[in-house]
């Protein structure tokens, strides 16, 4: 037993590691073509947040469903977190490995993230970074936004028209 839950646990961490991996992965790609999409519609997007100091438009995603809103906005201005509120990093997501940090000093192997708020460059869509958050204090806001992709009226989170 002393044996086994020590592999047990490094196994797990692996496991939400992958996982991490790809759900950062399938945001940028989802952010990617929701920017393009975007630009070639309508010309141009103005940023609606920024990452030092620097001009961002953001994508959120919901791996749950597999989509994301151009610059998300809650209504009431909350934002589902756990009581750390959201983490963050700025590092490639193919150089994670389960000790990677994120900004509060957790592993990005402690939890599988829920959702992934991707910072774009506004002039040209570049990555700038992300942040992936852990919702737990307030799933009531989590389950709207996944409830709205369902019924297909997502668009009502959108800060863009």
């Amino acid at each position: 037993m002393a044996i086994s839950i020590p592999i047990f646990s490094n196994q797990l961490k692996k496991a939400r590691l992958a996982v991490n991996q790809a759900n950062g992965r399938a945001a940028f790609s989802a952010a990617e073509a929701a920017y393009l999409d975007y630009v070639a519609e309508k010309g141009s997007i103005t940023a609606n947040s920024s990452v030092n100091g620097q001009k961002t438009v953001t994508y959120t995603y919901f791996p749950a469903v597999g989509k994301g809103i151009l610059e998300f906005h809650y209504p009431d201005g909350r934002w589902v977190r756990d009581s750390h509120g959201s983490v963050y990093t700025y590092t490639d997501v193919s150089t994670w490995t389960v000790d990677t940090e994120v900004s509060d000093g957790r592993k990005i192997s402690y939890k599988v993230a829920r959702v992934w708020t991707i910072h774009m460059n506004p002039e040209n869509g570049d990555i700038i970074g992300y942040y992936c958050a852990f919702p737990a204090a307030d799933e009531r806001q989590y389950n709207e936004v996944l409830n709205a992709f369902e019924s297909g009226t997502e668009s009502k989170y959108s800060q863009v028209k």
